[in-house]
């Protein structure tokens, strides 16, 4: 058995896997400290698939900032709901058309992830009620964020819809829960959620290394009662860690999953917080021993 570190970093986020692996197969293929490649992408069909959720919260806490940044919901109105996806679809890239202009007038770019959701009539597969959830850069306020969300010009102009725009607000673990709360569906199993993101975002890129750690450190960690954090932050020390979970399965032992930002990039984490931060991960730890 040996310790496969697991790293994907997006821009000045990183999630760090430190698994055991036991297969033959993976014995054959163990190698040192791997190339950094880019991570694939998911499809992004159904924002609901695990690996799909994860690459989009990876895309937002690695290209969008805390109390910069902007998150955005679009409703319709009853006369302006899309019969259709393509409908849906349709009136939410010409509101980013139209972001994008403004953008430009002052030189600047958006940057955006998109989610739409809908729902499914199981029994006869029609869609309804479209709307649309976006982090985007801050660079207009938010009222003209929300101004833009419309229809016609001059005195025929009129809103779609609802439009509210928020500063992002980052927990203890950046923009996670929000992406956490956009990949779960408000409409259970018949809810669906499609989403897609801006070209110029910084990609996540994974690298493995099989020789940093081993079984007996990983499990001393495990048992600590900050689940390995004092030694951990030595180790990534350019890092400032602010997860840390530890979970045991019964055929390969402790995992542990972390994240982290790189320090000169977290100055919304204060003193008081960075203290927040290191109880939670002991009542975690408690949490998981009961």
């Amino acid at each position: 058995m040996f310790i496969r570190e697991k790293r994907i970093s997006c821009g000045w986020y990183m999630e760090t896997d430190l698994i055991p692996r036991t297969d033959n197969a993976e014995r054959a293929v163990r190698g040192k400290r791997s190339k950094k490649k880019r991570l694939s992408r998911p499809s992004q069909d159904n924002l609901n698939d695990k690996n799909s959720a994860r690459y989009c919260s990876l895309l937002a806490n690695g290209n969008f900032r805390n109390k910069k940044d902007y998150w955005l919901t679009l409703t319709y109105d009853l006369k302006y709901m899309p019969k259709n996806q393509e409908e849906a679809e349709k009136q939410v890239r010409n509101f980013i058309r139209r972001l994008k202009d403004q953008y430009k007038k002052i030189k600047q770019e958006l940057k955006y992830i998109l989610v739409t959701e809908y729902r499914e009539d199981e029994e006869t597969g029609e869609l309804s009620h479209f709307h649309h959830h976006l982090i985007i850069n801050g660079v207009l306020s938010r009222d003209a964020v929300e101004d833009t969300w419309s229809t016609g010009r001059g005195k025929k102009k009129t809103t779609l819809g609802r439009a509210n725009c928020q500063m992002l607000q980052f927990s203890e673990e950046g923009i996670a829960d929000l992406a956490h709360y956009i990949s779960k569906s408000r409409f259970g199993k018949r809810g669906r959620k499609k989403w897609s993101s801006s070209r110029n975002l910084k990609r996540p890129y994974i690298q493995s290394n099989d020789y940093k750690f081993t079984p007996a450190q990983i499990e001393a960690m495990a048992a600590s009662n900050d689940n390995g954090a004092d030694k951990l932050m030595k180790i990534y020390d350019r890092y400032f860690i602010t997860e840390i979970a530890a979970k045991n399965y019964d055929q390969t032992g402790w995992h542990l999953y972390l994240r982290m930002w790189r320090n000169k990039e977290v100055p919304w984490v204060t003193e008081y917080q960075r203290e927040q931060i290191q109880e939670n991960r002991i009542k975690k730890f408690l949490n998981q021993k009961e």
